[in-house]
């Protein structure tokens, strides 16, 4: 059967709202009735309000209960949708899952709530909750796992294992946030920051987290002049062109080992990349290209100023490029490519 559980979600908000201040009787009716639109039928049984029996002479009744197949699918607690939802009342189900040996529990108010019992934890949690809001877009989602058109017991449990695996997730999330936000996580990313750039630069970093916003603690720097995307030679090969928003760093990473696989750097070239001056005149760069040895890596002040983790057959290359220049960069790296590539096919 096709069913538009949006369509269906928006009624049920329209009912839950227009009694809004029933009495808790009267809002078992609106209750009973919602249930009948996701399929079930008090006729049949499905819908019921059983009384259980707790030792010799007491006794428990839950508001209603949901079976199919006379086999309870899971059992429903209502409060009036006025009042906020209680922690006694998250008890009460509680109580009727375990007397029910049921893994599903359904709170219906000011929201709706499902509470998941695994046979691990034996332990119900509240795996979500939807307020009756038409563009509540969980809304739907659980009404459909409620209904009887769709209702399976293995697929109402794993909604349950995949809300609750994305509650942890978020949750996971918000703390890594919360630590990146505080002067403890701004304290890493200056660190972080400090393996790809120049201390000095790092330190004079005012970083808010919050605000999405980074500016130099030094006024006297001023701003930056408004760069040029330099124009590429015509002579080189498209591909080793710097692709829109590459970084400089992903290019270097890209386009010299096509260079040096090909026969563009020659042994010549190479020696000259481990020079400081070549490489300053050459790319506009603090340290020469390429280092052989990890100790050439690391400057005086324990900073890497290579890549660690990726080197050039034996090397070890430079991962100190400014985004602040990345235009005199590309230009550079530009003139350097096209004379690899004009000296290579002279010869």
């Amino acid at each position: 059967m096709s069913v538009d559980y949006l369509e269906l979600w928006k009624e049920i908000c329209f009912q839950v709202k227009r009694h809004k201040y029933d009495a808790e009787k009267e809002f078992q009716i609106v209750a009973e009735n919602i249930f009948e639109k996701l399929g079930w039928k008090q006729y049949l049984g499905e819908i019921s309000k059983p009384t259980i029996p707790v030792g010799a002479s007491n006794a428990m009744i839950p508001d209603l209960v949901i079976n199919k197949d006379n086999v309870n699918a899971y059992v429903v607690e209502l409060k009036r949708v006025g009042v906020e939802i209680s922690d006694r009342n998250i008890e009460q189900l509680k109580s009727y899952m375990r007397q029910l040996k049921l893994k599903f529990g359904v709170i219906i108010g000011n929201s709706i709530q499902i509470f998941y019992e695994s046979d691990k934890d034996k332990t119900a949690l509240k795996v979500c909750e939807a307020d009756f809001k038409e563009t509540n877009s969980l809304g739907p989602k659980i009404i459909e796992q409620l209904s009887k058109f769709e209702y399976s017991e293995e697929k109402l449990e794993n909604f349950c294992i995949g809300q609750l695996k994305k509650k942890i997730n978020e949750a996971d999330i918000k703390n890594k946030i919360d630590f990146l936000c505080s002067d403890a996580g701004i304290k890493y990313i200056k660190e972080l920051l400090s393996i790809e750039y120049p201390s000095e630069v790092v330190d004079q970093l005012i970083i808010d987290v919050k605000t999405n916003e980074c500016t130099c603690a030094d006024p006297d720097l001023g701003p930056y002049p408004k760069p040029i995307n330099p124009r590429a030679p015509q002579n080189i090969p498209l591909e080793w062109l710097r692709k829109p928003s590459e970084l400089i760093q992903d290019w270097i990473k890209r386009v010299v080992p096509k260079l040096l696989s090909g026969g563009y750097i020659s042994d010549n070239e190479i020696r000259k990349l481990h020079d400081k001056q070549y490489s300053k005149d050459t790319f506009d760069i603090a340290y020469p290209l390429l280092c052989d040895r990890q100790a050439e890596a690391i400057d005086e002040k324990g900073h890497y100023r290579y890549w660690r983790n990726w080197r050039l057959q034996n090397y070890y290359v430079c991962s100190q490029w400014w985004k602040d220049s990345q235009y005199i960069y590309q230009e550079k790296i530009n003139a350097w490519m096209s004379r690899l590539y004009e000296t290579k096919n002279k010869a």
